[in-house]
């Protein structure tokens, strides 16, 4: 039974590292896609099209 349980919670600290680590990715997209949105209100790199 203490195997189970040290396996879950180890189930679980996995989760919660991947949960974080997708936060961060997902916090970096919205930036850059702020990015591209600025760029693009702005005219920048647009060739007047």
């Amino acid at each position: 039974m203490e195997n189970k349980i040290t396996y879950l919670q180890s189930v679980i600290s996995t989760l919660k590292d991947d949960s974080l680590l997708a936060d961060e990715k997902l916090k970096a997209l919205q930036e850059e896609v702020r990015l591209l949105w600025d760029a693009s209100c702005f005219g920048i790199g647009s060739t007047g099209h």
